[in-house]
């Protein structure tokens, strides 16, 4: 089984990663979208990857339904740096009281699939917190390397870790300590 410890914990790190990168941009890289390059700025991948948070946050504390695809969409996360962090630090404190509650991270809860398709409704299916703190370690590391990305092309170069995979690092720090004769 999961460790639920490591997963909150790894989210964290995640999310910490998230502030750190925003109080070192200006608020015009947070804002910046070249329209021929990519159409989302940073800031719409930081809004993104926040409220998947916290839609399973406030949905699945109290053993609501979850659909990531109905989430708010604060247009204020996406256009305010500041504001960003201040929820993400938020997040932080509610995932740090997650973790002390490991019978929480038991609970079985219902996610809304959209199976990909525009047309379809969706069907809901089974998961559990400890699954979906899996997903959302996936898909922060994916929106961050999309930030990363964009944030070079703009000629700023975040930290080589941000938008990589635990495991990838794992594994290139092992090349680097082992490496080929």
């Amino acid at each position: 089984m999961v460790d639920s410890a490591s997963l909150v914990t790894a989210n964290i790190r995640l999310l910490e990663q998230g502030i750190d990168l925003l109080e070192n941009i200006d608020d015009k890289r947070y804002l910046y979208s070249d329209e021929q390059v990519y159409k989302s700025a940073v800031g719409r991948h930081i809004r993104h990857t926040l409220e998947h948070y916290l839609c399973l946050l406030q949905h699945g504390m109290n053993g609501s339904q979850i659909d990531y695809d109905a989430r708010k969409r604060d247009e204020q996360l996406e256009t305010d740096r500041q504001y960003a962090v201040k929820v993400t630090k938020s997040i932080i404190s509610e995932l740090n009281i997650l973790a002390k509650q490991p019978e929480q991270l038991d609970r079985q809860l219902q996610i809304k699939n959209n199976e990909g398709h525009l047309k379809a409704e969706g069907q809901w299916c089974r998961s559990g917190w400890r699954r979906e703190l899996l997903f959302l370690i996936s898909h922060t590391v994916h929106h961050y390397a999309l930030v990363a990305i964009i944030l070079r092309v703009q000629g700023y170069h975040p930290p080589p870790e941000f938008g990589v995979a635990p495991s990838t690092l794992r594994y290139e720090q092992k090349l680097e300590n082992n490496p080929a004769d």
